[in-house]
This record gives structure tokens, sequence and C-alpha cells, in this order.
């Protein structure tokens, strides 16, 4: 069965952890209307890292931030849903 686990609105980005850490993706993206994507895989991005290292450093760097952002949501998302109000140390 299908569950929608988040809407990705223009200008952002999906599927950012498997270019990174080279693993499966842990989901699949469905369009709800059409839809225009910029793919960049791991050949492109290596030959973006020989051609221009700057634009590469900047683009990972935002890719790590957007990793970062959801993964800091999805962390808030499942303390509430455990019943905690505040941030938990482990």
């Amino acid at each position: 069965s299908e569950k929608r686990l988040i809407s990705i609105r223009k200008g952002r980005t999906l599927g950012e952890m498997s270019l990174v850490d080279q693993e499966p993706r842990s989901a699949t993206c469905r369009a709800a209307r059409d839809t225009e994507v910029l793919i960049l895989d791991e050949e492109a991005l290596e030959k973006l890292k020989e051609s221009n290292p700057l634009v590469a450093l900047a683009l990972v760097t935002n890719l790590a931030k957007e990793i970062s952002r959801r993964l800091h949501k999805t962390t808030g998302t499942l303390l509430r849903a455990d019943g905690h109000s505040d941030p938990v140390m482990f």
C-alpha cells in the first residue's frame, strides 16, 4: 500500500540521501501533477567535482543541510508521536 510521506514543492530536492551515501532509495516518488525534474546522478556529480569543485562543494553542502533539516523534522515528529513535548537527550 502507498503512504504519502511528504510533499515536495518547486525548488526542493528528493533522493539526495542516495546521491550522498550511494545506497538504494528508501521511498518512491510519484508526481501529483506534471513535473519537470533535474536528475543528478553519481557520474554527473563526479564530472561537476572535476569541472567546478566550488559549485560541487556548494551543492553537496546544500544537500547536507537539506538532509539535516529533514532529520530534525522527523525527530520532532517521532518525539511528539511518542508523547514527548521537549527534546530528549539519549
